[in-house]
């Protein structure tokens, strides 16, 4: 699955614009590597003129034949292809000569950063070829090429949505919506053909090898599809959705392994699981592969796995040390491009989060306990008066946006104390219709968490 190496290139060009995370010897490096990419594929992205820079103020250009020179040849070899593929379009050939021309087309226009161009090639390669969405045998499904051509159509489609380039139509709120639209469809889509063709995987002792590599290439693609389809999800803020796709995908881990998405998809699991999970499931108990993906991998992806274990074990004093300004800048370093708001004020939403989860789960558990207690049982242990403030004026609004009031979760400022007043039976009923009906005309409701997480995102993001 080589081919697909190219996918690499927009996680390398997020590293490298994080010049403080990043020293200059991790970015030269980070910088070689994306411009190996670019050189391998053909094509050039637009901040490959600073990554030849920094080579150059490492030293370590004179060791690399990437520099000014270089860039100017492979700016110019770029525009050799796309009159082939038009020549090609016209001439109508065959499904596989077609494919010739489709593919690293399609690569080095998304490594150039170019969707709109890309879109096209993708909506002419859809109309030009003849995809069957059902196949009657092993050898006329590895013909078919159907799940690599999704695969493309899905990269278009994600990354466009993801990078939000000026030359992609998602950058207005109405085609961001109908960027979403085609990623559900592409989904359905995508099952669907799996759902009919996964049965020829039984005929493949009986079949000859050119066969079986191409059915295995298919699949493949439909695996690198699912787990792309999992990262839109996270991206389009369904936490609950990831998490539970992750669940089902994590033992095909290794088909990831070559586009260096590991560590931001165990990253983007703890996130999810921390907004959606009860804190009692964060210890993956009974799920000892996922705890060995987390602790044989980098120092990062563990100190998140610490961190969703301290919210296990109720040691929130530890989890808000471990969530220090660095770890969250490495995080941001990682995964800032694929949160569902790429501004730096998601992590303070998740913070929030958390604190308010805390907040619930403490005062199911009691009937009064003082504002300052509170906030040390947050976490906040050695706080002063104002930070104190802060983070309880966070928590009334919070009681506010959420209307708490109704099921007798208040402040009593006279006392400065949190109270939780138990209702009676008959009120308890009341609340329980009213949140029945707001959840009916909720059509996209999953649960009360995710209502209680559109409500914060509305507040703060």
């Amino acid at each position: 699955m080589e081919r697909f190496d190219f996918l690499q290139v927009f996680s390398l060009v997020h590293k490298f614009s994080y010049a403080r995370v990043f020293n200059n010897v991790e970015r030269a490096d980070i910088a070689l590597k994306a411009l190996t990419l670019m050189e391998r594929f053909g094509a050039v992205h637009p901040i490959a003129e600073q990554m030849v820079d920094v080579l150059q103020e490492s030293g370590l250009q004179t060791k690399t034949k990437f520099n000014s020179e270089w860039l100017t040849r492979a700016k110019d070899i770029v525009k050799v292809p796309e009159y082939l593929y038009e020549l090609a379009l016209t001439d109508a050939p065959e499904k596989s000569v077609l494919f010739e021309e489709f593919v690293p087309l399609c690569q080095q226009r998304f490594i150039a950063g170019d969707f709109k161009m890309l879109s096209y090639y993708v909506t002419r390669m859809s109309r030009m070829a003849q995809f069957m969405n059902h196949s009657t045998s092993a050898e006329q499904f590895g013909a078919n090429r159907y799940f690599e051509f999704l695969l493309y159509q899905l990269i278009c489609t994600l990354y466009g949505l993801i990078w939000e380039l000026p030359s992609f139509s998602s950058t207005s709120a109405s085609s961001e919506v109908n960027a979403e639209e085609k990623l559900l469809l592409l989904d359905k889509r995508i099952s669907l053909y799996h759902s009919r063709s996964v049965h020829l995987l039984k005929s493949l002792p009986e079949q000859p090898l050119h066969v079986v590599s191409k059915v295995e290439f298919e699949f493949g693609c439909y695996k690198i599809a699912k787990f792309l389809l999992a990262i839109a999800k996270f991206k389009m803020n369904q936490f609950v959705a990831f998490a539970d796709e992750f669940d089902l995908l994590y033992s095909s881990f290794d088909t990831v392994e070559f586009l260096n998405l590991q560590r931001e998809l165990l990253l983007m699991y703890s996130v999810a699981c921390m907004a959606s999970k009860p804190f009692k499931e964060l210890t993956f108990n009974a799920n000892e592969s996922i705890v060995e993906l987390f602790t044989n991998t980098s120092d990062l992806v563990s100190t998140f796995y610490d961190i969703m274990y301290g919210l296990s074990k109720a040691e929130f004093a530890q989890v808000k040390s471990l969530m220090s300004k660095q770890v969250v800048k490495a995080a941001d370093a990682e995964i800032s491009y694929l949160l569902p708001q790429k501004d730096e004020g998601f992590w303070g939403y998740l913070v929030d989060l958390l604190d308010l989860k805390v907040f619930l789960l403490i005062m199911s558990i009691t009937r009064r306990i003082p504002r300052t207690t509170m906030v040390r049982r947050l976490g906040y242990i050695e706080c002063s008066e104002k930070q104190c403030s802060r983070v309880s004026d966070k928590l009334l609004v919070l009681m506010s946006v959420l209307q708490l009031g109704q099921v007798n979760i208040t402040f009593d400022r006279e006392n400065d104390e949190f109270c939780n007043d138990p209702l009676n039976d008959d009120t308890r009923l009341q609340h329980v219709v009213q949140q029945i009906d707001q959840m009916d005309h909720s059509t996209r409701a999953e649960a009360a968490g995710q209502l209680l997480k559109a409500k914060l995102v509305a507040l703060y993001m």
